[in-house]
């Protein structure tokens, strides 16, 4: 019963227009960043689509960072691409739900589960939404720069044997990223993979906080609305305490993993090493927020609609 909801809800998110501008945003904030390596005055920082248009190789040459994985790494960078995740990654399922409850269809869909299932299977399907816009987007991302910029191996085959080269032999290897040094692995597929999932994991969280706002509001602008207040406000009440840490013998204060962008964009490789957390403790972390996150939701459906 709940295999059968959960395919009916997931269907009405995924094949529904608003699940394909998600993607679309989402894509669109991936390519709007910072995509010019050490951006300066003789260096504008360019986005995407400014830097395929006004470089060519003759740049990309002169840096690893300008490879392919690395320009897809950058995608994740984008400081307003974090900030609205609980706006676009909510796009495809909040509307549903709120209009769902205010017509009243929900009572068609609770004749056919029970009200456990109801609850359990919204939950899940935006769970699994939210994620399905971070992989069909970065997809795509992946495929523009595998076929734009060049591969690691045009950058190995042009170094030598001195300590400049070594370090880009390193840089080129991956092996900073947790999943490549895990598996003794310089594939750029599983990097991808990794850095895709931990992101897609990080906008479940805005997603539900989302649906839990619609469950208990039953409106979907303020749903999707202010929790891309409460992201803008938490990131820089972090970032500002970071700062402050700077210049002092202080170590950075546990507040820099609520910096937003910083968290989204590239968690797994300074989590450890700045603030001296192990990586199963963010996972954990993912895991007890929607639990949390749950709980909210289903009482807010329970009490508005379902008692």
């Amino acid at each position: 019963m709940f295999i059968s909801q959960l395919r009916f809800d997931l269907k009405k998110n995924v094949c529904s227009v608003n699940f394909a501008l998600a993607v679309a945003v989402t894509l669109a904030l991936a390519m709007s960043g910072n995509f010019t390596v050490d951006a300066g005055q003789d260096r504008p920082a360019y986005n995407f689509i400014q830097l395929l248009f006004n470089t060519d190789k003759s740049l990309w040459q002169t840096t690893h960072y300008y490879c392919d994985a690395y320009m897809f790494l950058r995608g994740f960078r984008n400081e307003w691409q974090a900030i609205f995740l609980p706006a676009v990654m909510g796009l495809a399922c909040v509307p549903q739900l709120c209009d769902e409850i205010n017509s009243g269809n929900y009572r068609f869909n609770i004749s056919r589960c029970t009200k456990r299932t109801y609850v359990l299977s919204k939950f899940t399907s935006a769970c699994l939404t939210s994620m399905l816009v971070i992989f069909t987007a970065y997809s795509v991302f992946l495929i523009i720069c595998t076929a734009v910029f060049p591969a690691p191996s045009e950058y190995l085959s042009a170094l030598g044997d001195d300590k400049h080269s070594d370090y880009i032999r390193s840089e080129l290897a991956f092996s900073d990223f947790p999943a490549n040094a895990f598996f003794h692995s310089g594939s750029r597929l599983l990097l991808a993979f990794s850095r895709t999932l931990t992101a897609s994991l990080f906008a479940v969280i805005p997603c539900l906080l989302s649906m839990a706002l619609g469950a208990l509001t039953l409106n979907k602008f303020v749903s999707l609305s202010l929790p891309v207040m409460f992201y803008f406000a938490l990131s820089h009440i972090s970032e500002d305490l970071v700062n402050k840490s700077f210049g002092s013998e202080k170590k950075l204060p546990l507040m820099m993993f609520y910096q937003v962008p910083a968290r989204f964009g590239d968690v797994e490789r300074w989590l450890e090493r700045d603030l001296e957390i192990p990586l199963w403790a963010m996972y954990l972390y993912v895991l007890a927020v929607t639990a949390l996150l749950y709980l909210a939701f289903s009482k807010a459906i329970r009490k508005r609609v379902l008692c």
